[in-house]
């Protein structure tokens, strides 16, 4: 008899702990959008002269986290990228792709700090490699994608900087049109629906 009760008491304190206690979930989407919280964070960052390169040498160790809405993905999508939401990073499918060994996932979205509070609850769910774009997409287009010679180069090292750009400009259109052709004729997956049970 003082086996059930001592086992009836440890349940009731469970189920209440499971009320008390706020949910992970709901948690750490608040941590994030702690904006002191997430700037405080170190997360590794990647500049965009060096996605550029990555992307021009098809690397294949890298994948990219795309967080911007559907359409801008849909008109502008990097190669090896995959679009999510902060929301996503909790499912299954977020998952598979964080896991995979050897590979670097870099956050983008238009500005920095979107995809900053991704890369931080991505790393606080435990996944490694995380990367965050500098100064986002917006200024990836405008420093590698729209790239304008803006003057005179003063030295050896912005002469060498806007040579790369203006490469970079002509070649990684062509690699998110191949891009774009290639997303257009995958077939789009399933959902599996799991038959039986318990």
């Amino acid at each position: 008899r003082p086996l059930y009760y001592g086992l009836t008491g440890l349940a009731v304190i469970i189920a209440l702990s499971a009320f008390a206690l706020p949910d992970r979930k709901e948690t750490m989407l608040k941590q994030v959008n702690n904006l002191e919280y997430v700037k405080a964070y170190p997360v590794k960052t990647m500049d965009s002269d060096e996605l550029a390169f990555i992307l021009m040498d098809a690397d294949p160790n890298l994948q990219i986290v795309d967080l911007r809405s559907q359409k801008e993905f849909d008109a502008v999508s990097l190669p090896n990228s995959t679009r999510l939401n902060i929301e996503n990073l909790f499912e299954k499918d977020a998952h598979k792709l964080l896991t995979i060994k050897r590979k670097k996932n870099l956050f983008l979205a238009d500005d920095e700090i979107t995809a900053k509070k991704a890369a931080v609850l991505a790393s606080e769910l435990g996944y490694s490699e995380v990367y965050l774009l500098k100064g986002g997409f917006n200024e990836f287009q405008s420093d590698i994608l729209n790239f304008k010679i803006p003057g005179e180069a003063a030295t050896q090292h912005e002469i060498d900087t806007y040579r790369f750009r203006t490469q970079a400009s002509k070649v990684l259109p062509v690699l998110i049109a191949e891009n774009k052709l290639k997303q257009g004729s995958a077939v789009p997956k399933k959902s599996k629906r799991i038959v039986g049970g318990c």
